[in-house]
Formats: C-alpha cells, sequence, structure tokens
C-alpha cells in the first residue's frame, strides 16, 4: 500500500476526530472544534515490517524541531498514521515535549530533529521510545485502527 493522498488523510483525521477537516498548505489539516477551527499536523509512515530497518517499530517519523515547535504553537496535536497497519497514533503537547526531550538529535544535513518511534511493548500496549536503542525511557501512547469509507 502507498502512502495516501493529503486528501484521504485529511479524511483520516475527519474519522478519527468525528467531524468535518480540509486540508490546507502543508501537512495541516484543519477542523471545526466546539468554538473555532482548528489545525492538525498530520505525518505518515509505514512499520518496519514493511520496510527496510533494521529493528522493530509500528511507526517511525523524523521532524524537525522547528515542525515540532511550530504544531506545539498552532494546535499541540500531531497525528501519526501508518498506512500500511491502517493505524493511528494522535499526540498532544506533552507527547511531543517527551519526544523533543527524549529522541531528539542533530541529524547533520537538516540540524535538530526529534524523532518519532513508536513501538508495541511485551503486554501489547504502544509506547513512545528514544531513537538511540540504548535508552530505557518509554512514554505510553494509544494506538488505534482508522477506517475509511
Amino acid at each position: 500500500m502507498s502512502k495516501l493522498s493529503k486528501s484521504e488523510a485529511a479524511e483520516v483525521v475527519a474519522s478519527v476526530l468525528g467531524t468535518d477537516a480540509s486540508t490546507l498548505s502543508g501537512n495541516w489539516v484543519e477542523f471545526d472544534s466546539k468554538s473555532s477551527k482548528q489545525a492538525i499536523y498530520f505525518s505518515q509512515c509505514k512499520p518496519s515490517a514493511a520496510s527496510k530497518g533494521h529493528w522493530k517499530y509500528d511507526f517511525f517519523h523524523t521532524l524537525s524541531f522547528s515542525t515540532v515547535q511550530e504544531i506545539g504553537e498552532r494546535s499541540g496535536f500531531l497525528i501519526l498514521i501508518n498506512y500500511v497497519d491502517r493505524t493511528y497514533a494522535l499526540l498532544n503537547t506533552g507527547d511531543l515535549l517527551w519526544v523533543a526531550r527524549n529522541s531528539s538529535r542533530t541529524k547533520s544535513n537538516e540540524g535538530v530533529v526529534c524523532d518519532f518511534v513508536i513501538e508495541r511493548n511485551n503486554n501489547g500496549a504502544y509506547d513512545l521510545r528514544p531513537y538511540d536503542r540504548q535508552r530505557q525511557e518509554r512514554h505510553a501512547v494509544e494506538v488505534m485502527r482508522w477506517k475509511m469509507t
């Protein structure tokens, strides 16, 4: 399965949030909240089982620190979409801060980046984990399935 189109990603966001959503520039999707329009940032990936990766993960996303900062300033929400398994993780400001603190690094050609790595733990739940596999820190997150009509 290939990546979703931008409009398909907006449909996923709409189904997750239970409201209408429309695309904006970049990876931003606008949706109706109770009092106003808000934006949410989306990013897509495939799991390691469908990749050439040498380690196991359900989600792996690398975003520039400035993008993560913009997400925090604009809405505080990031939705990670695994388009192969048809799953998603909706991350809030606390999750973003955890990643910035525990899974950021300097990438030679891009500057500071934040790596969002989610894997299933031994109990069947999901955790954010640092990019550095030697570190033991974990942060619980919820991963859900999405359905598109």
